[in-house]
């Protein structure tokens, strides 16, 4: 498993730099396409079904145990942005999470905006907790144990590689991504399941965008 999980991530990385440097952009997302499609390639090699990857439902779950786990990433993750924020950009200075790309092309556009979100719901909520969370963690955790120093090193290396290929938000979007990265890959070792990560993963990216969308526009409209 480990060669398959080493191969993987050069295929991640690998087609985001091929890509990016033939668009002359940064674009990650086919090489996360590339490298997940591997996983699964991987996982049907190694007779690995996606359900002990954390893609069973909780079945012993009450009714509110998943909108209870949503809401707790959710917040999880703000809640550990505020300290981030409160050093990098406040004390240190780093600009914000470079987000541009989006809003330029959101002005007057509902259609680019409506195509965004649903790039956010595929590709950057399921996909990449897919890959990063589910693939890794436990691809890792097969391999090298569970003991807790051992998934804490797991969790901290999935998470340091989910933030790289947030590199179009500058430097303190990388490690923005990189600390949401460990608050689900934290939470996906305690709760053993990955469907309250990929909503709040959704939900967090639909705030985003509909926060740039929203203004945006109404710079549009004030004739900014």
């Amino acid at each position: 498993m480990i060669g398959h999980i080493a191969v993987a991530i050069a295929i991640l990385f690998a087609g985001w730099a091929v890509v990016s440097t033939l668009t002359n952009r940064n674009a990650p997302g086919p090489g996360l396409w590339a490298a997940t499609a591997y996983a699964a390639y991987a996982l049907h090699i190694e007779d690995v079904p996606w359900t002990a990857m954390g893609l069973a439902w909780p079945a012993n779950w009450p009714w509110w145990g998943m909108p209870a786990a949503v809401l707790g990433a959710f917040a999880a993750a703000y809640v550990a942005l505020i300290p981030l924020y409160m050093v990098l950009v406040q004390r240190l200075g780093w600009p914000p999470p470079n987000m541009s790309r989006f809003e330029k092309r959101f002005k007057g556009r509902p259609d680019l905006f409506a195509l965004a979100m649903t790039y956010n719901w595929t590709s950057a909520a399921f996909v990449e907790e897919l890959f990063f969370r589910a693939f890794l963690i436990t691809g890792l955790s097969l391999v090298f144990g569970t003991e807790p120093a051992v998934l804490a090193a797991i969790v901290v290396a999935q998470a340091v590689l989910f933030g790289l290929p947030h590199a179009y938000q500058g430097k303190t979007g990388i490690v923005q991504s990189g600390v949401i990265g460990l608050v689900f890959g934290a939470g996906f070792v305690a709760l053993g399941t990955l469907w309250p990560f990929v909503i709040a993963h959704g939900l967090i990216g639909t705030v985003g965008l509909s926060l740039l969308y929203f203004r945006a526009n109404r710079q549009t409209r004030e004739g900014v």
